[in-house]
């Protein structure tokens, strides 16, 4: 456990079968255990949610599949000192659907690989914040109610490797719809939902005027 000569550790153990929570209590980290798989995101999200509880002041996310290296918390400690949150730049995308969803960060925010499981957050940020979770979401709905409340933000070239499971997001195709579908669900939250709720409050109020 590399992470751990920089801070405490918390792994969310997604009801695993490979003896996870055993094994990272014995090496000191806080386990989260999921007596259910409860996917990528959700588990994401309760182990930024764990660090709120434990009142940690900034958490470095990192996916558990092997592509970065502990070695690179130490340059967004660094970065911490100035920035509240912190994005990840890989070299490439795996995926096509990851490039879609991408560049539409990128347009809309600026961020240049918002896929990238390593992120760096000021937990002060969303301590007191209600957020609207996306489901199935990729772990973006934090980052993406940050963004949309004009929080500033600055980005690391992360070096990767080839990672050394398989994704858990299925296959080719099966990864790339999923991707999709929360490219999709997020469009719906920043552009379509506060213009369909004001429309339902003005049927609501002419429905009841002329009744």
């Amino acid at each position: 456990m590399g992470a751990k000569k920089y801070g405490d550790v918390i792994v969310v153990d997604d009801n695993s079968t490979d003896n996870t929570k055993k094994v990272s209590e014995s090496l000191g980290a806080f386990v989260v255990y999921n007596r259910i798989n409860v996917g990528y995101s959700q588990s994401l999200e309760k182990g930024i949610k764990k660090a709120v509880a434990l009142r940690f002041t900034h958490s470095i996310t990192m996916d558990a599949d092997g592509e970065h290296s502990p070695r690179i918390i130490e340059n967004y400690l660094k970065l911490f000192k100035n920035n509240d949150l912190i994005f990840g730049v890989r070299n490439k995308r795996a995926r096509l659907a990851e490039k879609l969803i991408g560049s539409y960060f990128k347009r809309e925010y600026g961020v240049n690989d918002i896929t990238c499981g390593m992120k760096g957050l000021n937990l002060r940020l969303i301590k007191n914040s209600k957020i609207m979770i996306v489901e199935n979401n990729l772990g973006l709905s934090i980052y993406n109610y940050l963004l949309r409340n004009n929080i500033g933000f600055s980005e690391l070239k992360v070096d990767g490797v080839k990672r050394i499971d398989k994704s858990r997001y299925g296959s080719f195709f099966l990864a790339n719809m999923k991707i999709l579908i929360t490219l999709f669900r997020l469009l719906f939250v920043n552009h379509l939902r506060s213009p369909l709720k004001s429309l339902i409050k003005k049927f609501y109020w002419f429905s009841f005027k002329n009744n």
